[in-house]
């Protein structure tokens, strides 16, 4: 019981902290914000955190933690890589996907200037690559034409699907949509372009997985 009463206001400051910057954006973190936000003693923030640094440091690795997951039963289901993709621009169609990619843009912000928040984003980057990538790989094997698809090499695909979503999420939260459908689109057919016929038997024994990914999207 004690255990648990000691990280109750540790998880209040870190969900408050989240909500700052959902609601209010990086200028809105402050101590005395933070625990008005969770209703806690201002005290207690450095308590349980060595500075206001180190609160968005602890809520970035909660967040990325989160987000890494979800792209990573995305891109390593038995899914083609067009539904994975389809999967993957889904935030683009819901509040609750545009409000967690605000947080990930607002933290990106704060990494900037703030050396140890920017070795973490560029963890971060690095993994979603490497998992992107690996589908790539994936799709590329299925095909036997391992190391590319089509004209793309690999790490060109993976770079161009990151880049693109990204550029997508940030787009959206300005609210800017123009050409986002037809790019989607676009993406779409050209990856279903790629995937071309698979190799015999090169999936028969993950079909099983495949439901797994199916609700992601609703």
């Amino acid at each position: 019981m004690a255990q648990r009463e000691r990280k109750d206001p540790e998880k209040a400051l870190l969900d408050a902290a989240e909500r700052l910057l959902e609601r209010d954006g990086f200028i809105g973190i402050s101590t005395r914000k933070v625990a008005g936000e969770a209703g806690i003693n201002p005290a207690l923030v450095h308590y349980y955190f060595n500075s206001i640094e180190d609160l968005c440091a602890r809520v970035m690795q909660r967040f990325s933690e989160d987000l890494i997951e979800r792209q990573r039963q995305i891109f390593t289901s038995d899914s083609t890589l067009a539904k994975q993709w389809r999967l993957a621009t889904e935030p683009l169609r819901s509040n609750v996907g545009r409000r967690r990619m605000k947080v990930f843009f607002e933290l990106s912000a704060m990494a900037v200037n703030q050396p140890a928040l920017l070795r973490r984003m560029v963890e971060i980057n690095a993994e979603w690559r490497r998992i992107i990538r690996e589908a790539v790989e994936r799709e590329a094997e299925r095909r036997g034409q391992a190391g590319a698809l089509g004209d793309f090499s690999v790490e060109a695909t993976a770079a161009l699907m990151s880049v693109v979503l990204k550029g997508l999420y940030w787009e959206n939260l300005q609210e800017f949509h123009e050409g986002h459908d037809e790019l989607i689109a676009a993406a779409d057919r050209l990856l279903s372009s790629l995937e071309g016929p698979a190799k015999t038997g090169a999936n028969g024994a993950a079909r099983a997985r495949r439901k797994r990914v199916e609700g992601l999207a609703g």
